[in-house]
């Protein structure tokens, strides 16, 4: 999405400020940089230097709700449909200029195609942010905690166990790319047919996902607390915060 960005923002450069360059540059950089670092450590529990790692972390924390809530500002941005001053029809309001205005225009011939590309991508870089902000927010509980020895279990690998999450996943993210492109290209046509029964794929598809989420949901939370296997789940060791 920011690579897409920047090369939309080039085509501007010449009516508008290049802090809007800078910014998905920045952006693409914290977000490779803490990918790698989460890869990486996101099993550590620090032992040195516990207070800068905590404020690190928290910091961290902090720029991926502040990224996850401009994304969603941005998105709804795009979204927001304005009447004009005569009041005969409706445009989307364009971030790019003040009060919705378009007087600035692209350089080049690809901006509509990248504007319109990296606005599909935004649910992504929102779902990444929430992702990160509850790692950073399970590192920072860890800092500080011992774990003992005969916690540590022998596990059984079975390819069968491994496969059924990442192939039912993929069948969701299937069904709901296919369904999502039938609901733009019915809801575009214009035909209310299309129009009505494209808007009742997308919703019945959406209502089974989300059904199908929190029944699994539920059943993990009950095995786990069926388990009788010893869990690490005490809190932070008070020594840690001195």
């Amino acid at each position: 999405m920011d690579v897409f960005k920047i090369a939309n923002y080039v085509g501007y450069l010449h009516c508008d400020s290049a802090v809007k360059i800078a910014f998905p540059g920045v952006q693409a950089l914290f977000i490779l940089v803490q990918t790698y670092f989460l890869w990486l450590h996101a099993k550590d529990c620090v032992q040195l230097q516990q207070n800068i790692t905590r404020c690190g972390l928290m910091l961290t924390l902090s720029t991926n709700l502040m990224l996850w809530m401009a994304a969603v500002t941005e998105e709804s941005i795009h979204q927001t449909v304005v009447l004009p001053e005569d009041g005969n029809s409706t445009h989307s309001y364009d971030i790019r200029a003040p009060g919705g205005s378009s007087s600035c225009n692209c350089s080049h011939s690809a901006c509509a195609v990248l504007e319109k590309a990296y606005y599909y991508l935004y649910p992504f870089n929102i779902e990444y942010s929430l992702f990160a902000s509850a790692m950073a927010y399970v590192m920072w509980k860890n800092v500080g905690r011992l774990v003992d020895e005969h916690n540590h279990h022998s596990l059984h690998f079975r390819l069968k166990d491994v496969l059924v999450g990442p192939a039912v996943g993929l069948v969701m993210l299937v069904a709901g790319l296919g369904t999502f492109v039938i609901y733009k290209v019915d809801v575009e046509s214009g035909e209310p047919g299309k129009r009505d029964t494209a808007l009742m794929i997308h919703y019945v598809m959406n209502t089974v996902a989300v059904t199908l989420m929190s029944v699994s949901t539920v059943a993990g939370c009950a095995i786990y607390r069926l388990d009788q296997r010893d869990h690490v789940s005490g809190r932070t060791p008070h020594g840690a915060w001195m």
